[in-house]
């Protein structure tokens, strides 16, 4: 049972640190979208 819950709480690490790396992601190319246009 420890294993699996483990095993869970990395794949939620995981999702989270997608999640996040792409929101800075798409937050990045807007920024340097709008710079490019000035």
């Amino acid at each position: 049972m420890k294993v699996v819950m483990r095993i869970q709480k990395i794949k939620r690490i995981v999702e989270v640190t997608l999640i996040l790396s792409g929101t800075f992601l798409v937050l990045w190319g807007f920024i340097t979208y709008l710079i490019g246009i000035e």
